[in-house]
């Protein structure tokens, strides 16, 4: 991660640019700047939002953000790989582990022993004396023809044994536990780019409606997948992706739905703008 970070710095210091130029550029704030400088994106609520953050940044010192993400996301391998092994357990445990173990006997200690012999006699004791106490017809209780009985008396029906569980319960035991509502985030918004990321969807389809001639650019996970220009009433779906970037020659004249959640930024814009959807 250190080195995205030293490769943005440098980047941004052979042009000449300030971290507070940057912040103007992109509307991040110098500290997350810095964070990113240094490889640490611990500040960052998530990847998306990193990744969103890298974009920006590199779009601002002008370097390829494509670039940028494919190292960042090499580099997140490479993290995962390490915390893996990690997590295994190592082969030096085994190898620490004395090869042989030595099968000499220790000899009894003779105070256990003592223990053991007082313990005896207290049993032995105990058992006769209980012997005598029932062989002397003097010593036994008297029986008189009455019946003993149970004084105690009997505990109350529990009211709940033969109620009807709640139907709101799952067999478990658990009640039922909704998965959270989707959502479209706007993430970061300047001039140039619109960032948007989908939560809690399994997947994600983008469905275009136009009201006036537009052109569209559609590039999906780094591939070209539409260019055209719409016309007024046409539609357009498209499918799942990590990652669609839409250029839009006149957003104002297209109307774009997530999952059915429309992307409302651009509704009065008339300038050509990047409309990025991204699923966490």
């Amino acid at each position: 991660m250190k080195e995205i970070g030293q490769l943005l710095r440098e980047a941004r210091e052979q042009k000449g640019i300030s971290l507070e130029e940057v912040s103007e550029t992109t509307k991040i704030q110098p500290r997350y700047l810095k964070s990113l400088e240094e490889g640490d994106f611990t500040p960052f609520a998530g990847k998306v939002y990193a990744r969103g953050a890298l974009k920006n940044y590199a779009e601002a010192i002008g370097m390829d953000p494509q670039e940028v993400i494919h190292l960042y996301h090499e580099a997140m391998k490479q993290v995962e790989v390490v915390n893996d092994k990690k997590k295994q357990p190592g082969a030096g445990a085994e190898e620490a582990k004395p090869r042989f173990v030595s099968k000499e006997k220790k000899p009894f200690p003779m105070v256990a022993f003592s223990w053991l012999l007082l313990l005896f006699f207290i049993a032995a004791g105990s058992i006769w004396y209980l012997y005598q106490q029932d062989a002397d017809p003097d010593r036994a209780v008297p029986y008189n023809n009455e019946f003993i009985g149970n004084d105690d008396p009997e505990p109350p029906a529990d009211p709940d044994r033969n109620a009807i569980g709640d139907p709101n319960e799952e067999e478990n035991g658990r009640p039922d536990v909704e998965p959270p509502a989707e959502e479209l985030v706007l993430v970061s918004r300047n001039d140039g780019e619109h960032l948007y990321t989908l939560l809690h969807a399994e997947e994600k389809e983008i469905r275009f409606e136009f009201t006036a001639r537009c052109w569209v650019q559609v590039i999906q996970d780094g591939r070209n997948v539409q260019e055209k220009n719409f016309n007024p009433g046409e539609t357009f779906r498209l499918g799942d992706g990590e990652e669609t970037r839409i250029r839009l020659g006149f957003p104002s004249g297209a109307r774009i739905f997530v999952n059915g959640m429309e992307v409302d930024s651009i509704r009065n814009l008339a300038s050509p703008v990047y409309v990025v959807v991204t699923k966490d």
